[in-house]
């Protein structure tokens, strides 16, 4: 018996060895060290530090007077958001497991100050409309479209995107339109400059005319290229220099580029070409006389296709 009473024991002693164990083996839990603050703007702090083993989660805060926002994260940074402008905070954070919490760990900073709001953005004139013969001739076709809504036209007959560009700041910028369409690119696959104009060299004349709007705070508008199979200030027999490309699929490939880019950036692209051309390619009459340049029924579709973006884009315009 009394041998039975010492294995027992043993054996009680054993378990109670084994049961202590896994407890021995915890860490103590450590406070968070090497708090780095990432930047601090007037609303916003965003902090990380180094891990602590055996941590679970770790509480953080920021107080100020006044102020108080918490919360918890499972890694080691967090972004804290909402805070008061221009104002003296404490950052903590502390280590947590199982109810079992560690010391504060603190970082003072202060948020900046708040930039004052951005003035609202003037102009003295509603639009420029800038491009070729084509805008030169929506004007004074269409008188009463531009008078009544106090449109600009800047149309030069002849002009490919290339010199348009050039003259872009005199034409649009310093007239200080609140938006500017944009529309060319027929005189390029007319090679009025003497060679092949690439689709993606018009678009590239485009974009730096958008970017020098963009910088004087201009909206953009971007019109396509409208139809056209053949340019009859060429010979009969004349056609684009490059080989297995006509008139129409140069145009057709130009315009699914620019309105491609126009998609990409956000712009408003105004599909002219698919309510004109006819099955050839062409533009027909009555919207064209001469199969290039529109006529007063021509411009007034374009009319209807513009005028709802335009209102749009000035609807808070006052002048």
């Amino acid at each position: 018996m009394k041998k039975l009473a010492h294995i027992l024991f043993l054996a009680l002693l054993a378990l109670t060895a084994c049961a202590e164990k896994p407890s021995a083996d915890i860490p103590p839990l450590k406070r968070p060290a090497g708090l780095q603050v990432l930047s601090v703007t007037d609303s916003s702090i965003s902090v990380r530090w180094n891990y602590v083993e055996a941590a679970k989660i770790y509480r953080w805060t920021v107080q100020g007077d006044g102020f108080s926002t918490e919360g918890t994260a499972e890694e080691c940074s967090v972004t804290a958001v909402g805070l008061p402008d221009n104002t003296p905070l404490v950052f903590k954070v502390r280590s947590e497991r199982d109810g079992e919490v560690s010391d504060w760990l603190e970082q003072e900073f202060t948020t900046l100050k708040a930039a004052p709001p951005a003035p609202p953005v003037t102009h003295t004139r509603k639009a420029v409309f800038i491009g070729d013969s084509i805008t030169r001739l929506w004007p004074q076709t269409d008188v009463s479209f531009f008078m009544s809504n106090g449109y600009m036209g800047k149309g030069i007959d002849g002009q490919t995107s290339k010199t348009i560009a050039a003259r872009f700041k005199k034409d649009v910028v310093d007239n200080d339109p609140y938006v500017v369409h944009i529309m060319c690119g027929i005189n390029d696959v007319a090679e009025n400059d003497g060679a092949y104009v690439e689709s993606s060299a018009i678009l590239a004349n485009i974009q730096k005319m958008a970017a020098q709007a963009e910088e004087a705070k201009i909206k953009v508008v971007i019109g396509s290229l409208t139809p056209c199979n053949k340019i009859w200030w060429w010979a009969d027999d004349w056609k684009p220099s490059k080989e297995g490309v006509t008139v129409v699929s140069h145009i057709l490939e130009a315009n699914e580029l620019i309105k491609a880019w126009c998609e990409e950036k956000g712009y408003p692209f105004i599909d002219y070409y698919t309510p004109l051309v006819d099955e050839d390619g062409g533009f027909p009459k009555p919207y064209a006389n001469d199969g290039v340049h529109p006529e007063l029924a021509g411009f007034q579709v374009m009319d209807a296709l513009v005028q709802p973006v335009l209102e749009e884009l000035l609807k808070d315009v006052k002048l």
